[in-house]
């Protein structure tokens, strides 16, 4: 069994990491195929992930968490992880119902942003401003510059995103950060149908992903300017 759980914390650890696919889904692979030697609860996680991340069923992700949730309906794992799930497929009042009770078992800057997402997604900006008042009380050192963005993008404020988003990249020289910044700045520029900005970040975006050695993503921001013209 500790084999088992070791190749599972492995895989979630590279995935989180965003290690290269193959190095995460092989040991998630390894963590399912011993996954009857665990207890019943970790069982279940193990399942779950191996689903939802390897075998992409999220039928059966869900089915396996909300397994879990019977068993322990304290998991803060799964009912964080059946929020997302939820989230993907539009279901954003339960998803921000579950996230909000992960947020009460075990709160952590993500949940909160979590619930920004959800509540922007359901144009709920009353309760999405509550939830980033409470997200800087609750987490005072956190840094939230990203989560200000995502507020104003979801009220439409999508001048005021870019600026403070330009100022995200200055303050972060990071290729990460900076990958970041051109992606979310194409899109925006984008959805205002700014197509010759859109196009200057999408080339800068697929410049740093060489920087960063990361043939796939540079690939798919090319992939991406391709779309714009086609």
């Amino acid at each position: 069994s500790n084999f088992a759980m070791a190749w599972r914390k492995l895989g979630v650890s590279r995935l989180i990491l965003n290690w290269s696919p193959d190095l995460w889904v092989e040991a998630l692979r390894r963590a399912y195929q011993l996954r009857d030697r665990l207890p019943e609860a970790e069982r279940l996680h193990t399942i779950a992930t191996y689903q939802r991340f390897v075998a992409q069923d999220r039928d059966a992700a869900e089915a396996a968490y909300r397994q879990l949730l019977r068993l322990d309906p304290d998991d803060p794992t799964a009912v964080g992880d059946l929020g997302e799930i939820l989230a993907s497929r539009g279901e954003f009042a339960a998803a921000d119902s579950l996230v909000t009770r992960g947020n009460e078992l075990d709160p952590a800057a993500v949940g909160f942003d979590d619930r920004l997402w959800y509540e922007l997604a359901e144009a709920d900006t009353q309760q999405a401003r509550q939830t980033l008042a409470s997200f800087e009380k609750a987490f005072p050192g956190y840094d939230y510059a990203w989560a200000r963005v995502w507020f104003q993008v979801g009220v439409g404020a999508y001048d005021v995103a870019q600026r403070e988003m330009s100022s995200i990249g200055l303050r972060f020289p990071e290729p990460g950060h900076q990958a970041d910044v051109h992606q979310w700045l194409a899109t925006l520029h984008m959805l205002q149908g700014h197509l010759n900005e859109g196009e200057r970040q999408y080339r800068a975006l697929g410049r740093t992903q060489e920087q960063r050695m990361d043939e796939g993503d540079a690939l798919d921001a090319m992939a991406q300017l391709a779309i714009v013209y086609s």
